[in-house]
């Protein structure tokens, strides 16, 4: 059966608009997923949505070099690593060469772990810049008296006596004095120490036989060492006497009574 012109056209036009709807669902379907996709693209997270654009910035959990090297100083010293805690001060001060703060820390550990030479070169150059610096002055002026250098020694204790008049820099210069074979002024030395009051109620450590320290009144401890001077001199009356009047502050010094003993034992040999 055969149908007219006019219903064929009727029906193509039909087909037409069919498929333009479906162009047009197409295409609004495509838009709605693109739509979609970048509202995903795009969602913040709650808890930066607040913050301008470029105010977030991310903050690495890092300890400043400063911070994480005075703890290896502090570490090395809790834990008896003295060498750490050296190694610390000195990184610092190459950090900060201009800070002297962290090359006298230096100075004073090389000086307890007798690091001389060491003790020596960093104390020279805190010097430089704080003179006064007496704990300083006291551990360069020991590094030179352990490494044999008595005139540097005996200089630097003279300047610490001159500005603290401590007795142990007194007793030290005695020494030194004695070192330097200057027994006279060892001697005017000594009893300068002996007049001083406070030679009867401070101390000084002494070793022992028995690898122990014992703390002798400062009088008794230059009683001694008088008694010494004159066995040096061949004066050994004189050496006894001062013997016997440094066990008589302190009958226990224990350095007084082997040289007693042994200055006794010369005479009997005689």
């Amino acid at each position: 059966m055969s149908l007219g012109s006019h219903q064929t056209n009727r029906i193509n036009f039909m087909v037409l608009n069919i498929k333009k709807m479906r162009f047009i669902i197409l295409v609004f379907t495509l838009a709605l997923v693109c739509q979609h996709i970048n509202a995903q693209g795009t969602e913040q997270n709650p808890q930066t949505a607040a913050m301008p654009k470029g105010s977030y910035k991310f903050k690495p959990n890092f300890v400043p070099n400063d911070t994480l090297y005075m703890r290896m100083y502090k570490n090395g010293i809790k834990y008896g690593d003295y060498n750490l805690a050296i190694s610390a001060m000195q990184t610092l001060y190459a950090l900060h060469p201009d800070s002297i703060k962290y090359l006298d820390s230096s100075c004073i550990m090389y000086s307890e772990t007798q690091q001389y030479a060491q003790c020596i070169l960093t104390g020279n150059k805190v010097l430089q810049s704080r003179p006064d610096d007496i704990s300083i002055i006291e551990a360069v002026a020991l590094s030179n008296q352990h490494v044999g250098r008595y005139p540097e020694a005996l200089g630097l204790f003279q300047i610490e006596y001159e500005k603290n008049s401590s007795l142990y820099a007194c007793y030290q210069i005695a020494v030194l004095q004695f070192s330097l074979q200057k027994p006279g002024e060892a001697q005017a030395t000594l009893d300068r120490l002996i007049a001083d009051k406070r030679s009867l109620t401070d101390k000084i450590g002494f070793s022992t036989n028995s690898n122990t320290t014992q703390q002798v009144f400062y009088k008794a401890a230059a009683e001694n060492l008088m008694g010494v001077i004159y066995q040096n001199l061949k004066d050994n009356a004189k050496a006894k006497a001062n013997f016997q009047a440094a066990l008589i502050i302190q009958p226990d010094f224990v350095l007084a009574q082997n040289n007693l003993e042994a200055l006794e034992k010369k005479n009997e040999g005689k």
